[in-house]
């Protein structure tokens, strides 16, 4: 049975308290302990109604079993809350093609911890981990996930191979990935290499095995697939963890290719666009939204990567920042609202184009509160403020529509104004552009001289 635990590092803590503040019992922070993220912590704790104390090193020793770098904050949290399968299968919309990872008897929590980081930012649905002989969640898996535990769910179950089983009978195609390549005398022999394999045909179950013996041989049988990640310069295998993240970026990719999603030189060169923009100029904390998760792990990676071969100090390690009201906005159609959707509402544009675009939110008909209404107008007002007005109006969707048209009229009024003010201001404009390079620029110059 899980119990009580300490959680230990700042972005972690920074994470909990945006997304599950309930699940925290008590915040400790160190004395004269300061700096941006610690005031960041003891606002949302304020915020979040969650109490902090002050404390001393020795007592952070006391409460963590291990020497960590705890950055001199730790939480005590509520034993963690375990999805059961059964209510997850009957919540999930199988059209939609949903992913879970299932691991099977991973014991290292650091590995464990970065799937779930991975997984989580590459949109995977749930992860799946067996009762025994796993790596449980705690402070380390926590601190290695960057605070991304309870993003998505994680079911525990009590046998995988039943487990696996019961995912069939729903719907799921399940795909064991293979430690090594294949050949005559390995038991993986049959695997399809990573890149040629289609994802696309049906829900999958992708089984991840242990870092030492991979998948157990009765947990193979249960695959209906085996992949296998090619490997150059007599590179046998790869930490588990690492092949799941090498797993789920070939997983997006084919997820965007089956989507009918332009696949161009951009997909590949935005990431690297977007870290350098990073690493450049020593951000270390970036607000993205849910879907852009991947791009600040990817950044890190790079200055790791740098950092292994020319030595520490030049770059900052970023970490993300996702505001849990805002992480993923959604679109006029109930999709992530994208240009290349064609489901945004333009800020900018006319007030008839605005209009225009609220009235073509899709809205259900068997429902009282139009959900996707509702969705996008809490961006601009908060649910307390809503709650009468749909109260009211339950069912009559035109009136709700109205009230969420001139909301957004009066948000961006001002927004309008001034950018109407720099409209007519070209030359202030240019100035301000100028300005800005010379400083990104000067900023630039000495970062390339170390």
């Amino acid at each position: 049975m899980s119990k009580e635990f300490y959680i230990y590092g700042r972005k972690p803590i920074i994470e909990i308290l945006q997304n599950k503040p309930e699940s925290l019992i008590r915040i400790y922070i160190r004395e004269q302990t300061t700096g941006r993220e610690i005031d960041i912590i003891k606002n949302l704790a304020s915020e979040k109604k969650v109490l902090t104390s002050g404390t001393n090193e020795g007592q952070i020793k006391k409460f963590l079993s291990d020497e960590v770098n705890h950055q001199g904050v730790v939480a005590l949290s509520k034993p963690f809350e375990y999805t059961h399968l059964d209510t997850w299968l009957s919540e999930i919309d199988m059209d939609t093609r949903p992913s879970v990872i299932v691991l099977d008897h991973l014991t290292d929590v650091s590995n464990v911890g970065a799937i779930i980081r991975s997984a989580t930012a590459a949109g995977i649905d749930a992860i799946i981990v067996a009762e025994l002989n796993q790596a449980p969640i705690t402070s380390a898996v926590y601190k290695t996930s960057a605070g991304t535990v309870g993003r998505i769910p994680v079911i525990q179950v009590g046998n995988i191979n039943q487990t696996m089983d019961k995912l069939k009978t729903a719907g799921f195609w399940s795909v064991g990935l293979a430690m090594m390549e294949p050949d005559a005398e390995n038991p993986y022999s049959g695997s399809t290499d990573l890149w040629q394999y289609d994802f696309t045909d049906a829900p999958n179950a992708i089984v991840v095995g242990s870092e030492g013996e991979g998948i157990r041989f009765k947990t193979r049988e249960h695959c209906d697939a085996l992949i296998h990640i090619p490997m150059e310069n007599n590179v046998e295998s790869l930490n588990a963890s690492v092949s799941v993240a090498v797993l789920m970026r070939a997983h997006a990719f084919k997820d965007a290719e089956a989507k009918n999603r332009e696949i161009s030189v951009g997909t590949f060169n935005y990431p690297l666009l977007m870290a350098a923009d990073i690493v450049m100029y020593d951000a270390d904390i970036v607000p993205v939204g849910q879907d852009q998760v991947q791009h600040v792990e990817i950044a890190r990676e790079i200055v790791r990567k740098f950092h292994n071969t020319w030595g520490d100090g030049v770059f900052i390690e970023p970490e993300e920042l996702v505001v849990k009201e805002v992480a993923t906005v959604p679109g006029t159609d109930g999709q992530k609202m994208s240009k290349s959707y064609n489901n945004t509402i333009p800020l900018f544009g006319t007030d008839e184009e605005i209009r225009k675009a609220v009235m073509s939110i899709v809205t259900d008909s068997g429902s009282g509160v139009p959900e996707h209404v509702y969705a996008i107008h809490k961006l601009f007002k908060s649910p307390g403020e809503l709650a009468q007005l749909y109260q009211e109006n339950t069912g009559k969707y035109k009136p709700l529509k109205d009230a969420l048209y001139e909301d957004i009229i009066a948000y961006v009024s001002p927004m309008r104004e001034r950018r109407a003010y720099y409209e007519n201001n070209p030359e202030l404009v240019k100035q301000i552009l100028q300005q800005g390079a010379e400083k990104a620029r000067t900023r630039a110059g000495e970062k390339m001289k170390l």
